[in-house]
């Protein structure tokens, strides 16, 4: 059988006999003719209005295009739009965030009811405004972004997540929950958005669409654009790409580095003259910069506290990830009042955002945990050079010491302090729960900051004098407990990089390396990353780490699911029917025959669903006009006392169609994917799993001499991973136990014993 021009099949794979750009401008052209969707235009831009207004900038990329190169232009317009899109939308956030501290002081001034009833409406309405506006236009926009985006780098499809539609529901629905006060970030969902604008220029200035999509080139773009939506946050290129890639990437290509770091500079460069444009600085400078003495930044005894802090801040970020999970998990286990909460979905966000407004309203007992400072200014705070506590006993302060003491000693710093990372701490892990655009990055990049504030105040107390006469300088701590709880909040080292060039000094390069490696040893012992805790949470398709004592000797044959639906060259339409009907999965197997079961290919299944559809459309085209029913009659103008003679009654067209389903499909060449990825029985777990991290896939045929016998996707290799992980486990602990009792029969048997009483143990003691 011939499946392509110029190609023979043999018994494995075929072999090319001419030309391979021939048959590729071959297989071009045939898609192109036969597929009615090819050179279907998006229906957000159609008719001759937007053909007019975009041909004068499709003329110029025309010409960027040839001169450049696709890479470059795509990334450079994305670098320059993300840029543009994140000082838009911190404008808009600091702007909603003054709004509401301007009409709160107003109605302060007059009466301290109206001021609290200010407090909690104009949060409560943009939050509301904010779960109403995500529920209406787009649903997919609901969360960080991250973890999908780390399901789709590997393979994973997500329908409508890169639509314009959850583009927009992103950007209103972040903007009206950032402007309510809640603790949430715009980091992740920057990387989503970053993303849908990187999907859609790729559509719009690729012209040459073939059978199939470059997947290569598409997850190259999107990786290049987490990494630029990263670095738009905080104008950090090197961490923006470096973060991307730990969080995002099991494996990364280095020739996905220049795109990465290319996107990621254009952007950072146009946010930094944003930023010289709006704030009118003198030239460009980091974001929260600090003062630190760059002669003697610390001394070598504190290297002993600040690896302290790091392992503290390794168990605060696990508990953090524990208490996030354990709010869904609570949230899910109640079914009667889950039900309750998802016809009723505008309770659950009130009720958390009325406790938020309570607990932070200035007067009442937001004066003791800072309620009234944004995060931004709360970070900007917590990283200045002063010591507060120290503060107490100075004449000369200035009036930016001032204004911070007025927030942070009320009563003392360190019940504010305390209080300040309760409250964060709690209300962060309930907020990226809800229903609404939320990042986590930040948030916990200011309770990193504010614990290790915490202890550089207490150093500051315990150790008044500082070290060697040099004062301890707490504000060097809250930039280490920053990037050392982020790092283990989100399993990356990348936290530091982003800490230096957010800081814009690498004095403590050497304490936050240290710290932010210790916290991770810790965390990750204790609780897997926030992304993947989000990834099991929504239960999508995953590839969880190996074990590294995983031993050599579980194959393919012992995991794979035998039972594989496909279709061959000589399946009928009702045979196609039952197969589409019967099972949902995104492609199946060619074969050609149900007794030999030769694999000729794959073929997806949106193609199957054209080819039935088709096929009852020409049935209807052909057998509608004789149908005999009182319609058809009063349609055509006749009366059913003078039929035509070609008019059939409904058993008859029954059987026609019966007739018709009998015929065999002819399946398109173009169709046929002849080269689907294949596993042979005996391929190891470890190497099934390197492949499938590695080339991003999400399912793999299984064949023997060439024919079928199973496949293979990430649902059986985590079944397989985790039962191995299982079965070893409980060896291990059944070895410990007989080793135990041979111990204790030792020390029975020679009279041995402990405190005053022989050692007996139990026959059926478990450990």
């Amino acid at each position: 059988m011939s499946v392509g021009y110029t190609y023979e099949e043999s018994l494995t794979h075929g072999v090319f006999k001419g030309q391979l750009s021939d048959f590729s401008v071959k297989l071009a052209t045939t898609r192109r003719d036969s597929d009615p969707d090819f050179n279907k235009k998006p229906r957000y831009f159609s008719g001759k209005k937007w053909r007019r207004v975009l041909h004068f900038p499709k003329l110029f990329l025309n010409i960027m295009r040839y001169r450049i190169g696709y890479d470059w232009v795509i990334l450079i317009i994305l670098g320059v739009l993300m840029a543009l899109l994140s000082a838009t939308v911190d404008y808009i956030i600091d702007s909603l965030h003054t709004a509401r501290l301007r009409v709160y002081d107003y109605a302060n001034s007059v009466h301290v009811v109206l001021s609290f009833f200010v407090w909690v409406t104009s949060s409560l309405v943009l939050l509301l405004f904010a779960v109403g506006f995500t529920k209406l236009i787009s649903t997919n926009a609901i969360g960080s972004g991250i973890p999908e985006m780390k399901s789709i780098l590997r393979g994973v499809r997500l329908i409508d997540y890169l639509s314009l539609p959850t583009f927009v529901a992103k950007i209103g629905g972040l903007l009206a929950t950032s402007g309510s006060g809640l603790p949430i970030g715009k980091e992740g969902p920057f990387v989503h958005l970053s993303s849908i604008i990187a999907h859609w220029l790729s559509y719009f200035l690729t012209s040459f669409r073939s059978i199939y999509s470059n997947e290569v080139f598409s997850n190259e773009l999107l990786a290049a654009a987490c990494a630029v939506g990263v670095a738009c946050n905080f104008a950090a290129p090197i961490g923006g790409v470096l973060f991307s890639i730990e969080v995002t990437a099991t494996y990364f290509a280095v020739r996905q580095y220049w795109r990465g770091f290319f996107g990621a500079v254009c952007g950072s460069f146009v946010f930094s003259l944003i930023g010289i444009l709006i704030n009118s600085q003198a030239t460009i400078t980091a974001l929260f910069f600090t003062h630190f003495r760059p002669d003697y930044a610390f001394d070598t005894v504190e290297l002993i506290v600040f690896s302290l802090l790091g392992l503290a801040a390794g168990f605060l970020g696990a508990f953090f990830v524990w208490l996030h999970k354990s709010i869904i998990k609570l949230l899910r286990k109640y079914k009667k009042w889950l039900k309750w909460l998802q016809i009723h979905v505008y309770l659950y966000p009130a009720i958390v955002m009325v406790l938020f407004a309570i607990i932070t309203f200035p007067p009442g007992l937001g004066m003791f945990c800072g309620g009234r400072l944004p995060m931004r200014t709360a970070l900007d705070q917590l990283f200045s050079n002063y010591s507060w506590v120290a503060a107490k006993s100075e004449r000369d302060r200035t009036d930016e010491l001032e204004e911070i003491l007025d927030v942070w000693q009320n009563p003392n710093v360190f019940v504010t302090l305390v209080l300040f990372l309760i409250t964060r701490v709690i209300f962060a892990a309930i907020s990226i729960g809800l229903p609404v655009p939320a990042g986590v990055f930040l948030p916990v990049f200011v309770i990193g900051a504010a614990f290790g504030r915490l202890v550089g105040e207490l150093m500051v107390v315990a150790f008044p004098a500082g070290f060697n006469n040099n004062t301890i300088v707490p504000g060097a701590y809250a930039v280490i407990g920053a990037a050392a709880v982020t790092g283990a909040v989100t399993h990356t080292i990348s936290t530091s990089v982003i800490v230096f060039e957010l800081t814009g000094q690498i004095t403590h390069v050497l304490p936050v390396l240290i710290a932010v490696l210790l916290a991770n040893a810790v965390a990750q012992r204790l609780q897997p990353s926030f992304y993947d805790s989000i990834i099991l949470l929504k239960k999508l398709p995953y590839l969880p780490e190996l074990p590294l004592d995983l031993p050599d000797t579980t194959i393919v044959k012992q995991f794979m699911r035998t039972n594989v639906p496909s279709i061959s060259t000589r399946s009928t339409y009702r045979e196609l029917k039952y197969l589409i009907s019967s099972s949902n999965l995104p492609s199946y197997p060619v074969i050609d025959n149900s007794n030999s079961r030769f694999l000729i290919g794959s073929v997806k299944r949106s193609l199957l669903e054209d080819i039935y559809a088709r096929h009852i459309v020409e049935f209807k085209d052909i057998y509608a006009p004789m149908i005999n029913n009182e319609s058809s009659s009063e349609e055509i103008g006749m009366s059913p006392l003078n039929e035509p003679d070609d008019v059939m009654d409904a058993q008859q067209l029954e059987q026609s169609l019966e007739a018709k389903d009998s015929m065999i499909i002819k399946l398109d060449e173009t169709m046929i994917d002849a080269a689907p990825f294949q596993l042979v029985e005996k391929t190891s777990l470890i190497k099934v799993h390197t492949l499938f991290a590695l080339l991003s896939l999400n399912h793999s045929y299984v064949t023997q001499g060439g024919r079928l016998v199973g496949i293979v996707t990430l649902k059986e290799i985590r079944a397989a991973i985790e039962e191995d992980t299982s079965k070893r486990l409980g060896t291990r602990r059944a070895n410990s136990s007989d080793r135990l009792k041979n111990i204790v029969a030792v020390f029975n048997k020679k009279g041995h014993t402990l405190g005053d009483e022989n050692i007996i143990i139990e026959e059926n003691s478990e450990d």
